[in-house]
């Protein structure tokens, strides 16, 4: 579908659907941009800018975008209904309102029938109005959005016309009156906070600041209040040359400062003189007033230091209500088997796109290291550690939440060494963060329940929309959150809530989490720390599980420490020591002279090596109809004359391991069969003898 080009660089764009109403015209219904679901148009969690606005019409079913007029933006809008004449021509009417606004942008409709009139007013109009005299104009400051044409005839979206829609408005609607804001000087009857100006401004300043900020994008109040050019460069940028664009961050600085004040403008002006941004414009020619009161009518909410009440609850967590149109069962249709799309498997058949994937690990086993080898393997499509890689080299997102980035890339660096990585092969592809500068909580557990922060989720998916992220690794899970981790309801709601991240932003989740207290006992996936509601909607569960001093023995290690195995979770069975996936912590020296723990693959000694089917054949004719005992603690257990055929000690620990999984092997494999002979005695003994017959 064709839009008009979009008349703001203001991120307050909208999806609507088209909803049928019989007998009428069919509703414009807003819808949220991520989800396809029914939301209000005047809340900022469900605008977006343009370009995702126009992308996201298709993905969740939209018929069109709108722009959404704030008392905080100086956008106006004429709209013109039904004047398009059967000639082909436009009515005398809207030839004279085209021709009060000269230089106004124009737009064709959506229906295709009638006129946008787009411009912009120097005061905050605070205006929406229609009128029954006059059916066929519309105009609006305020409190509607506008659905966007899919023709642009000619004019600036910028123009000033604050004089003309007075004039218009005066000479259509006189009972009408445009309301140019308030000036106070007394705050709002909802805020409650210091009358020191001093100790607000601290507040004010310690305050986390804007979501934009939180993943490096945009500008913090504290940014604003000391004039941090470096930063407002980026986040206001100037189409004149100059540093930054200044009245985009008075507005800007304003707005919290309307919040901090409960919209008393008199103290808003005292404190912006206070600030880095103030200059010589500020008292020019009336723009003081404008900024001000405009920030003070666009702001909805007022700071207040009161807590909530019990009886006020908190925000539901669950998704928007459905459209009635929307609840209907839908019929299954056949689909050929070979047209289903195949799982979008990233790495091995534990990562994969659009789901949460999980690691469940206890402290120090090295799950940390390994995220790292997996992040490091992924951007550059490289089998590291015996884990394939599918399709291309990808972007990886690591946001490590508890150690500091000095110790992350000692960490990296240490594994691109061993696994010969250079810059080159990154090729900008990896991004990390650590939870010591940049912190993540998407809920909190408050005085009525958990709340899922549904503005960082809807940022947090966006910025991964954004750079095109592939993976995102959270580790731990637990500092991402601060709800109970023993509420099943609450765990359940985060659990999901990454799993719309997932789903949203196209790309694999995979959490961190540690497990409970074992006390000796294998690590599984019902070892996870909290309730089950976690594990139970992730795709994809690994255990890390430490090797055990008896395993090392088993292998013939003279130590246990540094080595760890990686299963399934998902099946809650953990394999035998030699089907496990196996790793071994190399030390890596960096150049700065620390030592540094890397991941790298290790293989369980196979018991087969240098083993042949000559050995196999002289096995056969040592144990065929001699008697030998099937129990490894028989003093004539097979396992001895095997042994001696293959010239392995199975007397020692290591030695008799490999003879025992020998022995499983050829039984299994029918080379050898148990049976029942009698021992001296004449009592019946299960004893090992020749299965296939002899060559």
């Amino acid at each position: 579908m064709n839009l008009s080009p979009p008349p703001s660089d203001l991120p307050q764009y909208i999806v609507w659907k088209s909803v049928p109403v019989p007998g009428a015209k069919p509703l414009k219904v807003p819808v949220n941009y991520m989800t396809g679901l029914k939301c209000s148009a005047h809340d900022s969690e469900n605008w977006t800018d343009y370009a995702t606005a126009l992308r996201q019409m298709s993905f969740v079913g939209g018929a069109g975008v709108g722009f959404v007029l704030t008392p905080a933006d100086p956008h106006v809008c004429i709209d013109l209904d039904a004047c398009l004449q059967s000639d082909g021509t436009w009515s005398p009417f809207a030839q004279d309102i085209i021709n009060r606004f000269p230089g106004a942008a124009i737009e064709l409709s959506h229906s295709g029938k009638g006129l946008h009139l787009w411009g912009q007013a120097t005061a905050p109009l605070n205006h929406r109005t229609r009128s029954k005299d006059v059916p066929g104009l519309e105009m609006y400051s305020v409190g509607r959005f506008i659905a966007l044409g899919p023709q642009f005839f000619s004019g600036d979206p910028g123009l000033n016309i604050t004089e003309s829609f007075a004039h218009t408005l005066a000479a259509y609607l006189p009972g009408e009156t445009v309301d140019t804001g308030a000036w106070t000087d007394e705050p709002d009857p909802a805020w409650s906070g210091p009358e020191d100006d001093a100790e607000l401004v601290t507040k004010m300043l310690n305050s986390k600041g804007s979501m934009a900020a939180v993943f490096g994008d945009g500008a913090t109040v504290r940014d604003l209040w000391e004039n941090n050019v470096a930063v407002l460069s980026g986040a206001y940028q100037s189409e004149s040359g100059g540093d930054f664009n200044h009245s985009s961050a008075d507005m800007a600085l304003a707005s919290h400062l309307a919040f901090w004040t409960g919209k008393n403008c008199e103290r808003m002006d005292r404190l912006f003189r206070q600030s880095g941004l103030m200059r010589e414009k500020w008292d020019r020619d009336g723009y003081k007033v404008g900024t001000l009161t405009r920030a003070a009518a666009g702001c909805t909410s007022v700071y207040s230091g009161v807590r909530k009440t019990p009886e006020q609850p908190p925000e539901s967590t669950a998704l928007d209500d459905l459209l009635p149109d929307q609840i209907k069962a839908t019929p299954y249709i056949w689909m050929d088997p070979a047209t289903i799309p195949r799982r979008k498997w990233l790495y091995g058949h534990c990562i994969i796109r659009g789901f949460t994937s999980l690691v469940i690990a206890p402290g120090g086993a090295g799950k940390s290291a390994l995220l790292i080898t997996d992040a490091l393997a992924l951007t550059t499509n490289r089998n590291l550690v015996g884990t394939p890689v599918y399709g291309r080299a990808l972007k990886v997102w690591v946001w490590n939440l508890e150690d500091p980035m000095d110790e992350l890339n000692r960490r990296i660096a240490a594994a691109c060494l061993h696994h010969g990585i250079s810059s080159d092969n990154l090729d900008d592809r990896l991004f990390v963060d650590s939870g010591r500068d940049k912190g993540l909580c998407i809920a909190k557990q408050g005085r009525n329940g958990h709340e899922v922060l549904k503005p960082i989720v809807s940022a947090l998916v966006e910025e991964l929309r954004t750079r095109e992220i592939d993976v995102l690794i959270v580790d731990p899970f637990v500092s991402s959150h601060s709800v109970s981790e023993n509420d099943n309801t609450a765990m359940d709601a985060v659990a999901k809530a990454w799993g719309r991240v997932a789903d949203q932003a196209n790309c694999a989740v995979v959490l961190v989490h540690h497990v409970r207290k074992l006390g000796g006992e294998q690590a599984s996936a019902d070892s996870a720390r909290g309730a089950s509601a976690l594990v139970a909607a992730a795709r994809s569960v690994r255990v890390v599980a430490p090797m055990k001093s008896t395993e090392a023995e088993d292998a013939g290690l003279d130590t246990h420490k540094g080595y760890f195995k990686v299963f399934d979770g998902k099946n809650n069975l953990a394999p035998a020591e030699e089907e496990a996936t196996w790793f071994h912590m190399a030390s890596v020296a960096l150049p700065n002279g620390d030592n540094v723990g890397v991941v790298e693959a290790w293989k369980w000694p196979n018991a087969f090596q240098d083993v042949t089917t000559d050995d196999l054949q002289s096995v056969k004719h040592a144990v065929a109809g001699k008697g030998y005992r099937a129990s490894s603690q028989a003093q004539n257990w097979v396992g001895f004359a095997v042994g001696k055929v293959l010239g392995i000690d199975a007397t020692q620990k290591p030695d008799k391991k490999r003879v025992s999984l020998l022995l499983k092997t050829w039984i299994k494999n029918g080379a050898l069969k148990k049976v029942e002979m009698r021992d001296e005695r004449g009592k019946l003994r299960p004893c090992i003898d020749v299965g296939k017959q002899l060559e």
